[in-house]
C-alpha cells in the first residue's frame, strides 16, 4: 500500500517507509534485539528529540540573545569618551584651585609646560593621551605628581585636576562629576577628536 505523500512505490520497495507521516523513514525491526536498524533509529530519534524540543531551543536562543545584549551593553559602557560630558563645572573649579596651588609651578598657569615639563594642553598632549583612558591619566597624576612630593594628592584632588584639564582643553562638561574609583575612570576613553 502506498503512503500518502510518499514517493511512488516506496512502500513496496522499502517496508520501513512510513505511510502515516509523509517523508519519514522508519527502519524495519531487527531480528537481533539491541542491534540493527531499529536501535539506531531510536538512538537518532532520542538525540533529535532532546535537541529539537521547542523549550530547549527557546532557552538556548534566549541565552544567546542575553549574552549578545550583555556584550553590547559592555561595549557601549566601555566606549564612553571625554566627549560625553564626564565631569561637571563645579569639579573643574575645584581642580583649578588644586592645579594652581600644586601643579602650576612646573606645568605653568596656562598648562603650557616648560623645558622638561610636558604640556597639559595642545596637540602634543592630545596625541600622547589619545586612545588611553582617564584612569591612566589619573593614575599617572596620583602616583608621580606633584614632582616635589609625589603621591600626596588625594583621589578626589586628582580627579578634580583631571576635570580641570578636560575643561581647559575644551571638552564638554556634563551634569555628573568624574568618579574617584580607578575602575570607573578606566572605562572613559580619552579621544582627541569626537
Amino acid at each position: 500500500m502506498k503512503g500518502i505523500g510518499s514517493p511512488k512505490g516506496c512502500s513496496e520497495i522499502s517496508p520501513g517507509w512510513s505511510g502515516v507521516t509523509p517523508g519519514v523513514y522508519r527502519p524495519a525491526e531487527s531480528s537481533h534485539p539491541g542491534r540493527g536498524a531499529r536501535t539506531t533509529g531510536k538512538r537518532n530519534q532520542g538525540w533529535l528529540a532532546s535537541h529539537a524540543h521547542p523549550w530547549r531551543i527557546s532557552f538556548r536562543t534566549f541565552g544567546a540573545v542575553l549574552f549578545f545584549l550583555c556584550l553590547v551593553a559592555y561595549a557601549q559602557d566601555a566606549t564612553r569618551t571625554v566627549w560625553d560630558g564626564v565631569y561637571n563645572e563645579e569639579q573643574a573649579q575645584r581642580g583649578r584651585a588644586v592645579f594652581l596651588d600644586q601643579c602650576s609651578n612646573c606645568h605653568g598657569r596656562d598648562l603650557e609646560g616648560a623645558d622638561m615639563t610636558p604640556p597639559l594642553t595642545g596637540g602634543v598632549f592630545m596625541s600622547n593621551w589619545d586612545g588611553l583612558t582617564l584612569g591612566d591619566l589619573a593614575d599617572r597624576i596620583r602616583v608621580s605628581m606633584p614632582l616635589n612630593s609625589p603621591g600626596t594628592l588625594s583621589r578626589q584632588q586628582t580627579v578634580d585636576v583631571v576635570a580641570y584639564i578636560l575643561r581647559f582643553d575644551q571638552f564638554p562638561a556634563g551634569k555628573e562629576e568624574l568618579p574617584r574609583e580607578s575602575p570607573a575612570l578606566k572605562q572613559i576613553l580619552f579621544k582627541a577628536r569626537p
